[in-house]
């Protein structure tokens, strides 16, 4: 099952890159190893738009 997250990029009070993330699993939750994998693949993603300046309200994964 994929776990759709939503970030919303921007800049923090002190001029710093920042995503706000939405979607991610809570306290005690029960993963696979592939949907380990798949959570690292979109936070690498989320965080490279962060430094490549995307701005605004993004879905990971898009196609979802």
């Amino acid at each position: 099952m994929t776990i759709q997250l939503t970030a919303c990029f921007g800049l923090d009070r002190h001029g710093q890159i920042l995503a706000v993330i939405d979607g991610l699993p809570g306290v005690g939750a029960h993963k696979s190893p592939e949907q380990l994998e798949q959570l690292s693949r979109q936070l690498k993603q989320i965080a490279n738009d962060a430094r490549m300046g995307v701005r605004g309200v993004r879905y990971y994964p898009e196609d979802v």
